[in-house]
């Protein structure tokens, strides 16, 4: 059964400041399809698809942040204020905007350096969610599809030991990757 999408999630890695052009195409065919289209306020990814569709004069946009204070808002979209117990600064605290940035999404479409643990932890909760990933590996300039865990997996194995060392200490990664897989092999009806 496939999902109707309407909200598609786009975040990435803070370290990429800049789009590929493979990246604004697929970003032009969502807006020539209508999507909203959902995001963060960060630097990095966040701002420069904000950039760009502020730039396209693309309106379907809402821009989530946690805690009362924007840091980012290119295009002076809809925003929508997340609410959080964590201290400003922290990694939990901006993680509950990507918490509810997934919640709200259909589908994600994530931009990576293959180190990113915050890219990461979202394609994690959208996977959780059965929703569909597309990962845009930065260094290969190609597009991913991640939708199990199994394909999940498949770009962990991309990581140079260190990153994913980092990413287990950061995130929990091989936690996870265990969760998810006893999650994929339990039967509906238990």
């Amino acid at each position: 059964m496939e999902i109707a999408v309407e909200k598609i999630f786009i975040a990435g890695s803070i370290s990429i400041k800049k789009l590929d052009e493979s990246v604004t195409r697929r970003i032009d065919k969502m807006m020539n399809q209508g999507y909203e289209i959902i995001l963060g306020d960060a630097d990095g990814i966040d701002k420069a698809v904000q950039n760009y569709l502020n730039i396209q004069g693309y309106n379907k946009v809402t821009v989530y942040h946690s805690g009362t204070t924007i840091r980012n808002n290119l295009g002076n979209w809809p925003t929508k204020s997340v609410a959080t117990k964590y201290r400003f600064g922290t990694r939990d605290f901006f993680t509950a905007k990507d918490l509810a940035l997934a919640n709200d999404a259909d589908i994600g479409v994530m931009l990576w350096d293959k180190k990113s643990t915050g890219t990461l932890k979202n394609i994690i909760e959208l996977i959780k969610q059965k929703k569909k990933v597309t990962v845009f590996l930065q260094q290969e300039k190609k597009f991913q599809r991640v939708y199990n865990i199994d394909e999940f997996l498949l770009i962990t194995q991309k990581m140079s030991e260190l990153s994913l060392k980092n990413a287990d200490k950061k995130i929990n990664i091989f936690q996870s990757i265990e969760l998810m897989k006893n999650k994929e092999v339990q039967p509906s009806f238990l």
